[in-house]
């Protein structure tokens, strides 16, 4: 069954625990690994992020990036939003231990806040109770909030294999502000009774709990179309995913632009040196030949091809040379497009049988818990995805010179702020139109298109 188009209002918020991002090879492993999960916003929680580290994510990422760092070896939350997202966004709020911070959204006609949050590991209702003062103050009635809370919601329901209960304070707590300030779980929306887990205890086997959760005010319920648990990458706390749609608007077909990594793959460049060529070859003017292309021999073609690059450019053509230029670059377009999808689908499959695998072993090592063989297989298939996503990052990490980048010069505020106004002015939500003298709005994307093309 074919996937369901994406709607322009919606959008797809993911929470992680990564347990520290300052390696360069996990950093960029992990963004690769949620690259094709495509997330519009991502939650992050203890990052351990230095100074460098951020700088370093600011320049490695496509994300508009908001912290809040405690230090290098522990706690720190971030909230970082996709550059492509035509939003605005304003920080409200971020404690002194780097366990919260809070930005405000305008998305779609919609205003909400957003929260980041790493509960503390003993049993502090306190810092429940100061999340939903400080959410209510903002006079706001939309209202997400998304992290490793450090705390279940039920023992019974969300803890597998603890001795006893922990936390109970907060836990209270937590359901009494939850009931008071009318939240509710976005996992319990579409489960309500369902056993399931993000984090696993790795120096014990069996222990598992759900301490990874978003909870939302109850004026989003509407809104909330999806939730998923998703695999993690060098983390002992699942991804978990929601998605929220204000409306209903399908986006148009995007411009292609050359993906200059390519010119870095030897078979890529000796392709299109060899398209350049037949392209040149199609228009080319040789006494004895109405048509050199399609009536010279094989042995005359190859010649042709494999002459010097000096050689071409003292040739005459059939075709005027802006013309002659823009065929170029039509063929040169289709043959990149060509040898992306080829290479991309190799590479993706291999990511996507080493996924597939991964969580397939996954689900099985939790149908029972306390079968080891199927832990062990399990814990292989995560080593092998891990050091496949490991390679990536690395050769990421060797193309794109991020060093070079994270170093480089700093943007000016005035191409921020470009940058910043470039991304809202790509989103036309509704059109109003004049049509004899009838007035109408339209919202639908291709309507949208075609009247612009009109105008």
């Amino acid at each position: 069954m074919a996937e369901k188009v994406k709607h322009i209002s919606s959008l797809c918020i993911m929470s992680s625990n990564v347990r520290g991002l300052g390696d360069d090879v996990k950093r960029n492993g992990f963004f690769e690994h949620v690259k094709s999960l495509n997330p519009d916003i991502l939650l992050l929680s203890d990052t351990r992020f230095s100074n460098e580290t951020e700088l370093k994510v600011k320049n490695e990422t496509q994300f508009t990036c908001f912290f809040n760092s405690y230090n290098s070896t522990q706690r720190g939350v971030a909230i970082l939003v996709s550059k492509k997202l035509p939003a605005t966004m304003d920080v409200k709020h971020k404690d002194t231990d780097g366990n919260f911070i809070m930005i405000e959204i305008s998305f779609c006609d919609a205003t909400f806040n957003l929260s980041s949050i790493y509960g503390p590991n003993d049993d502090t209702p306190t810092f429940f109770e100061n999340l939903f003062n400080i959410n209510y103050a903002t006079n706001n009635n939309l209202h997400i909030v998304g992290g490793d809370f450090n705390v279940t919601l039920s023992h019974e329901l969300d803890n597998f294999a603890y001795a006893a209960p922990r936390n109970k304070k907060a836990r209270l707590k937590l359901n009494e502000l939850m009931t008071d300030f009318n939240y509710f779980d976005a996992f319990r929306a579409f489960h309500p009774n369902k056993r399931s887990y993000t984090w696993k205890n790795p120096g014990a086997q069996r222990q598992r709990a759900r301490l990874d959760m978003f909870i939302l005010s109850q004026s989003f319920r509407p809104f909330l179309s999806k939730y998923k648990k998703l695999s993690s990458f060098r983390s002992d706390h699942d991804i978990i995913s929601i998605e929220v749609d204000f409306a209903k608007f399908k986006s148009g077909k995007s411009y292609w632009r050359h993906d200059n990594s390519l010119l870095k793959n030897n078979e890529y460049v000796h392709r299109i040196k060899n398209q350049i060529r037949l392209t040149l070859a199609k228009y080319v003017q040789f006494e004895g030949f109405n048509d050199f292309y399609s009536e010279a021999t094989e042995e005359q073609l190859a010649t042709f091809l494999n002459r010097d690059d000096s050689y071409y450019f003292e040739l005459n053509y059939e075709i005027d040379p802006q013309l002659l230029f823009e065929m170029l670059l039509n063929d040169c377009r289709n043959e990149s497009i060509s040898f992306s999808v080829d290479y991309n689908r190799n590479l993706q499959k291999i990511e996507n049988d080493l996924k597939f695998n991964l969580i397939k072993l996954k689900e099985e090592s939790e149908e029972d818990l306390n079968d080891i063989n199927r832990h062990e297989r399990w814990k292989e298939a995560d080593n092998l995805y891990t050091e496949f996503m490991e390679e990536k990052a690395k050769k990421i990490i060797y193309t794109r010179g991020l060093e070079m980048k994270a170093k480089g010069e700093k943007p000016t505020q005035y191409f921020l702020n470009l940058e910043k106004n470039n991304n809202a002015q790509k989103f036309i939500p509704r059109l109003r139109i004049n049509k004899d003298g009838i007035e109408s709005c339209i919202e639908n994307q291709k309507d949208i298109e075609e009247e612009i093309k009109n105008y």
